[in-house]
């Protein structure tokens, strides 16, 4: 008897979740990696008037093979994106999908970059003195890419 009861009860659980996204995450150069954050954010255009804003549905980490999975009972367009911060991303095949009768299932696997860390203080030039609220440029010479540095 609990056996069967444990049956229906898993029969139920993987039946209000029918959707997945899973996907690997990887540093060029290491491979997978773990602990990433993931934000995966889903946005409907269902009802009157234009698309909504995203909506954040789940936050989830990569595991010990840099891979992640999203399980969910509802249907719609979601996109799968690493947290801002510590990483960069470099190689997206695909940042999103949606999950219907049609296609349960989505992979999106994505390439990383480990971000770089500028420290330093902005100071007067005469008087040696902290300047606050400034805006920073940084420029990557290589590359010609700017990034504006938010300011802490």
């Amino acid at each position: 008897m609990k056996l069967a009861v444990a049956m229906l009860c898993v029969a139920m659980c993987f039946a209000q979740q029918p959707y997945e996204i899973h996907g690997v995450v990887t540093e060029p150069g290491v491979g997978p990696v773990s602990g990433v954050e993931i934000v995966v954010q889903r946005r409907d255009n269902q009802g009157a008037g234009a698309a909504q804003a995203p909506v954040t549905v789940a936050t989830l980490f990569t595991d010990g093979r840099g891979e992640y999975v999203l399980r969910t009972s509802t249907e719609g367009a979601y996109t799968v994106l690493p947290a801002p911060g510590t990483y960069v991303v470099v190689d997206l095949v695909l940042a999103g999908a949606r999950l219907d009768s049609t296609h349960p299932r989505a992979e999106l696997n994505f390439s990383m970059q480990r971000l770089g860390e500028i420290i330093g203080r902005v100071v007067d030039a005469d008087a040696l003195a902290p300047i606050s609220g400034v805006r920073l440029i940084a420029i990557d010479r290589q590359s010609a890419r700017l990034a504006a540095i938010p300011f802490l």
